[in-house]
């Protein structure tokens, strides 16, 4: 259900976000900030809910090539004191951690 996009989401005049920012952080708490892309997400918000960890950010990449370098950049700054971390439900060879790692 927290997948779901609402049709006006899709209509004229929309576009495809690259990247998807933690709108929901208070950059002054977070200590982490995890980067992700797909699913992964909704778990990830899930746990930090759950577990009511106010000093996590959560933001998806979506589009990893071209790497939306711009977007993770303003993102990290947001947060200047927090520890930078990629998450991904597959092991480290076979999802994108080796595209996105060096960049």
């Amino acid at each position: 259900p927290l997948a779901r996009s609402r049709l006006a989401d899709m209509a004229a005049g929309t576009r495809f976000r690259w990247f998807y920012p933690d709108e929901s952080a208070e950059a002054g708490k977070v200590e982490r900030l995890v980067l992700c892309s797909g699913q992964v997400y909704y778990a990830l918000v899930k746990a930090r809910v759950a577990n009511s960890l106010d000093t996590v950010a959560i933001a998806r990449v979506e589009q990893l090539s071209p790497f939306p370098y711009r977007q993770v950049a303003a993102e990290a700054d947001r947060f200047p004191k927090a520890a930078i971390t990629w998450c991904q439900e597959e092991p480290v060879n076979l999802g994108p951690w080796g595209y996105v790692e060096p960049r």
